[in-house]
Order: structure tokens, then C-alpha cells, then sequence
């Protein structure tokens, strides 16, 4: 074969250096020729094996996270022996400790397990144990992060801190930036404190919706990034003042100063120094963002606090309005009568806060002012009394209190006094009966009032004769007993004043003397009696007689009889009755009779001359009776 077809390099006396352009089995000779001509020729046989030729291609730098291509590439490498080889920051390692794939010649995908610096060394190995190698040197960094935590939502007074966590960052410091509503800001212009690789203690100066962003860079050329979204919420501030004290009807005008309340509500809420208490319970009226009217119901110390929930739930209680004593609106009460009169004893009571604060009385009569002393006896104090005023007219009485403040509770109630309307009258304490006598009245405060009059016998009424007035008068009483005159005066306003005195009517009864004495004066057949009565009335009353037993005109038959007298007065008083019997005797008369005919001739009736006369032993006169006897006598 011709030499320069298969190797290169140059071949001299002494030899050369030469290099085979193939493998191959090959024997060379060299053939000398000496002077004589004569061809000594030397050979040998030589394997030529072939120059294997290795390219590996890696990256220069990866992280412990990420897949890579190692591309290996051999040439006249057959029936060579294969070997891997890793060392790791200069000591030699166990690939599959640190490697995670298959290597193998061509394309492997490999990912380094561990950060540091990496020589992976790929060797073929002849049949001469000559070694082919080529190595190619990674680094391998750890994959770094970046990662930080801060609540998403807080306020403007927070001191939030940052926790950050920066993988694998080493020297490199980690650059902080912001994002307000949108855009990018500068971070100091709305955070005060120091933002490092640790983190720190920050505060947002102004609210907003925020994104905070930290990144760094590592030696691989990778930056890492992190972002966290935050909203900064203002803390709204309120202010009130509220008067320091106040009365439970007093209208309290809370007037709001507010900042950053963003569409918030406030909550009012009531203190009464035990904790927060039901608002309608102690407070009239509401409030709302600008303040309102309100008033306390009841007395005590209070607070009003403001209470505003965000939408972060965070409370914000405001208690700048100081704390207010109410002091109760209080009440006193009595009464009073309409109408009383100077002899009345009215007991006043008092009612309400009576016991709270010192209890002043004042008076007026007839619009002026007057001192209790004159106006009434007794005394009031805080509970009231008994008084009885002194004269007549138009009192206005008055209770006030006056509390801390100099407010005045008070309460007035009028009186009219009326005067005792005192009447009286003086008579005889005794009269005899159907006396005229005399009443004679003294009155005071009588006024226009009419005085009624009456008369009682053993409390059912009598009668009287005569006229009474207001100024008295004569009056006579017919009856005899024990009788009340009584004076009645009722007043315009309907009381009634009485006066009454006793006087005894008295009589004394009549007596009667009684005589009865026969006479013989007759008439039809009786005989007349000649009674007599007297009667005599010690009063000198003029007298009646009644009778029992008598006739009406006197005359009574033959007989004994009885009669009976009393006499009357003129108070109906009777003497007692007085007998006296009597004996009218009589005894016939005899009469004797002649009837002589005449010739005298009337009529054609002849006269008869009739003669009776009567004889009566008693010597009474007689009466005679014919029977046949005609009127005339003149008879046929």
C-alpha cells in the first residue's frame, strides 16, 4: 500500500515519527540497500487501533430541579470498553448517588440531585488499555426560592412582619418592590421600616390594595420571584365631645367629627360604668355617622362609645367624649284640697323624690308672697305636715328642689281658704207653751249665707209659730216636751255650719170643780139639771170642758145618774176627769076630768065643755095629753 495513503508523518534512515490514518493490521518493512546492491529488508507487524474520539455536550450550569440533555457522541469507539465517572467539588462520587437518569452514549436526560461542582468523565478503553477521555464540568446549583408572608389584609397603624424565606440565596441580597392600585410605586414612599433577605417590620402610611414583590438572582443566572396581594385598610378615627352634665331630659346634640370611615357604619353603644348596656333601655333618640339628639332615660355616670367593624372584623372603639352624670329630672308632688276653711286641718304628704334633695316651701296669698307663719300653723319638711291656715283668701303653696345644677324642681297647687261661718243664738231655757219668746243671734263671717231654721222634738220635727231670720226673731211653740232649735248656714261651697240650743216648753193641767143639781123643770119627761163646772188653769191658758154622762141640753130621766168633766188647755192638758152622780126623782101626776055637753052648735057639731085638771105630788107643773078630744071640742 502505498505509505502516504496510510500514514502521515515521515519515515527517514533513522526512522520518524509517524501516525497512522487508519486502524488497521498493518506490516511495515524497510528495505535497505547497500553498495553491493544487496536488499536487506526488515518488517514488522504493527495493529493499529483506532483513535477513538469522544464529544460530550452539557450545560455549563443547572439547578438540583431541572432536566438536562447530556449529548455524547463517539467515534471509532467499537469493541471499546465504556466507563462513567463523577466527581463532585473535586472527589469522586457515585454517579447514581448524584444523578438521577440513564447515561448512556447519545442523549440522556439527567437531572443533578445535590447542588456543586460536577466533572462527569466519559472513557473508552482499548483493547491496548489505552484510555480515551473527555470530561465536561457542570455546576449544579440547589433550586433557590423565594417566599415570604405577611397578612393579606391589615390597617395603616400595624406593624406587620415580614417573614421571608429565601432559598439557596446566598451572598445575593433580595430586591423588594411595590405595587399600589395597580401601579408600580416606590417602596419607601409608602412603607416605613426595612425590608431585608430575613424580611422585617414594616408599616403601610396609606391605604390601598397592595402587591408586594421580592426576587433575587442566583449564580445560576435564575432569578426567583414572589408576590403576595395585601389590602391596607385606614383606621378610620372619630371624635365627639358630649356635655359633662346633663339632666334625663335634657336633648343632647352629639356632633361627629369623622375620618376614613369608607362607607362604614358606627355603632353607638351606651356605658353605665357596669359594662354596655341595652341602648333603648337608657337612651331616647339614635345616632348615626354625624352624631344625632339624644337623651338619657335614667340618672347615672355614662360613656358612649363608638364601635366601628370593618370588613377585616376589626372593632375600633372610640371613647372620646368623656364621661356625662346625669342627674335625674326630678318630681315632687302633693295636693291640696280645692277648698278648706281656716278651722281645717289639711295634711299634706309629699310624693316623688322626696328623699333626694332638701325640700323648700313657699307660699303666696292672693299673689303676694308671704311668710309661713302668717299664712298657717304648723310645719313642712321634705315628707309635708299638717297646717291649718290662718285667715281667708287664694293661697298658692309651693315645694321646690334644687339640685346640683341650680335647676329647680318645683310643684304648686292653689287653696282656696274659706272662712268658719260661727253663728249662734240665745233663747229661754224654758217657756211655757204657745209662749211668744225671743231668739237672739251673734254671727261672724255670716256674708250672704241664709240661716235655716228648725225645730226638733226628740229628733222628729216640730213646728213653730212666728218668723226667724239671720238676725233671730219671736217665735212661739205650741207643744209641750224638750225641743231643739237648730240654726243651719250652708256655705257656697256646701258645708254646713249648725248652731242649735234647748229649750223645755212646759204646761201646767187645768182643774175643774163640778156641781149637778136637780130642778123639776121637765121636758118631755125629763127632768132638768142644773149643772155647773168650773175650771181653773194655773198658766191662765184659756180652758175647754169635755163631758161624759151629759146630755146636750141638760135634761135627763127619772133616775140616778153620772156624769164626768175634765177640763182642757190650750196644750191639749186635761184635768183629770171629775165624777158626780145624781138622783132625779118624780111622781105621776092624777088627773081628773069632767066633758059637759053644750047646745052650743057649730057646724052642726054640738060644744062639749071639757075639764081636766092635773095634780103632781112633786108639785111639778103638768102638761096634759088628750086622746079622742077634738081640736075645737065641738063633737057631733
Amino acid at each position: 500500500t502505498d505509505l502516504e495513503t496510510v500514514i502521515t508523518g515521515e519515515l527517514t534512515d533513522s526512522g520518524g515519527l509517524i501516525l497512522f490514518k487508519a486502524n488497521g493490521v498493518y506490516e511495515l518493512s524497510a528495505t535497505i540497500t547497500n553498495e553491493l546492491g544487496k536488499e536487506v529488508t526488515v518488517s514488522d507487524i504493527i495493529t493499529v487501533y483506532p483513535f477513538a474520539e469522544i464529544k460530550m455536550e452539557l450545560a455549563n450550569i443547572t439547578h438540583t430541579d431541572k432536566t438536562i440533555t447530556l449529548n455524547t457522541e463517539t467515534k471509532n469507539s467499537e469493541e471499546m470498553e465504556i466507563e462513567w465517572s463523577l466527581t463532585r467539588n473535586g472527589n469522586e462520587v457515585i454517579i447514581e448517588d448524584f444523578i438521577e437518569g440513564n447515561i448512556q452514549v447519545g442523549e440522556s436526560n439527567i437531572r443533578f440531585k445535590e447542588k456543586g461542582v460536577y466533572n462527569l468523565s466519559f472513557s473508552l478503553i482499548d483493547k491496548t488499555g489505552r484510555v480515551f477521555k473527555e470530561t465536561v464540568a457542570i455546576t449544579v446549583y440547589p433550586v433557590g426560592s423565594a417566599g415570604f408572608y405577611l397578612p393579606e389584609i391589615f390597617h395603616t397603624d400595624d406593624t406587620i412582619k415580614v417573614e421571608a424565606i429565601f432559598g439557596e440565596i446566598g451572598d445575593h441580597i433580595a430586591d423588594w418592590s411595590l405595587v399600589k392600585d395597580g401601579k408600580e410605586v416606590k417602596l419607601s414612599d409608602f412603607v416605613t421600616g426595612n425590608l431585608s433577605n430575613d424580611g422585617g417590620m414594616i408599616q403601610f402610611n396609606q391605604k390601598g390594595e397592595y402587591t408586594l414583590k421580592a426576587s433575587f438572582t442566583d449564580d445560576g443566572g435564575r432569578t426567583y420571584n414572589y408576590e403576595q396581594a395585601l389590602k391596607v385598610y385606614p383606621v378610620p378615627s372619630v371624635s365627639y365631645t358630649l356635655p359633662k352634665y346633663v339632666h334625663t331630659d335634657s336633648d343632647i346634640r352629639v356632633d361627629v367629627d369623622s375620618t376614613e370611615l369608607d362607607g362604614l357604619k358606627i355603632e353607638w353603644l351606651v356605658d353605665n360604668t357596669f359594662g354596655f348596656q341595652d341602648w333603648s333601655t337608657y337612651v331616647d333618640g339614635k345616632l348615626d355617622n354625624n352624631g344625632g339628639t339624644i337623651q338619657f332615660k335614667r340618672a347615672g355616670i355614662y360613656e358612649l362609645v363608638a364601635r366601628i367593624i370593618d370588613d377585616t372584623g376589626r372593632v375600633f372603639l372610640f371613647e372620646m367624649g368623656g364621661k356625662t352624670e346625669v342627674l335625674p329630672v326630678l318630681s315632687i308632688g302633693f295636693e291640696l284640697p280645692a277648698i278648706a276653711y281656716t278651722d281645717s286641718i289639711i295634711d299634706i304628704r309629699t310624693h316623688g323624690n322626696n328623699n333626694v334633695l332638701p325640700v323648700e316651701w313657699g307660699i303666696t296669698k292672693d299673689g303676694k308672697p308671704i311668710s309661713e307663719s302668717k299664712a298657717f300653723d304648723g310645719n313642712l319638711n321634705a315628707h309635708g305636715g299638717k297646717v291649718a291656715f290662718l285667715e281667708e283668701g287664694e293661697y298658692v303653696l309651693t315645694a321646690t328642689m334644687t339640685d346640683f345644677l341650680k335647676r329647680s324642681f318645683s310643684n304648686s297647687q292653689k287653696i282656696t281658704i274659706k272662712p268658719v261661718v260661727e253663728y249662734s243664738f240665745t233663747m229661754p231655757e224654758s217657756i211655757h207653751y204657745g209662749k211668744e219668746f225671743e231668739v237672739e243671734t251673734t254671727s261672724e263671717n255670716l256674708g250672704n249665707n241664709e240661716v235655716q231654721w228648725t225645730l226638733e222634738k226628740i229628733s222628729e220635727s216640730a213646728s213653730f209659730s212666728g218668723e226667724l231670720t239671720n238676725d233671730g226673731g219671736k217665735i212661739s211653740i205650741s207643744d209641750i216636751g224638750e225641743f231643739t232649735l237648730i240654726a243651719t248656714i250652708t256655705d257656697s261651697e256646701g258645708r254646713i255650719f249648725t248652731h242649735s240650743e234647748n229649750i223645755s216648753v212646759t204646761n201646767t193641767a187645768p182643774t175643774v170643780t163640778l156641781t149637778a143639781t136637780p130642778t123639776r123643770t121637765a121636758k118631755s119627761g125629763k127632768f132638768f139639771v142644773d149643772i155647773k163646772v168650773t175650771a181653773n188653769d194655773a198658766d191662765g191658758d184659756a180652758t175647754t170642758l169635755e163631758y161624759e154622762g151629759t146630755t146636750a141640753d141638760n135634761y135627763y130621766a127619772v133616775g140616778t145618774h153620772t156624769i164626768k168633766v175634765r177640763a182642757k188647755d190650750i196644750a191639749g192638758d186635761y184635768s183629770p176627769w171629775l165624777e158626780k152622780s145624781f138622783t132625779v126623782i118624780n111622781s105621776a101626776p092624777t088627773v081628773t076630768i069632767t066633758a059637759t055637753p053644750t047646745r052650743t052648735v057649730k057646724n052642726g057639731k054640738f060644744f062639749v065643755d071639757i075639764k081636766a085638771v092635773a095634780n103632781d105630788a112633786d108639785g111639778d107643773a103638768t102638761t096634759l095629753e088628750f086622746e079622742g078630744t077634738t081640736a075645737d071640742n065641738y063633737y057631733s
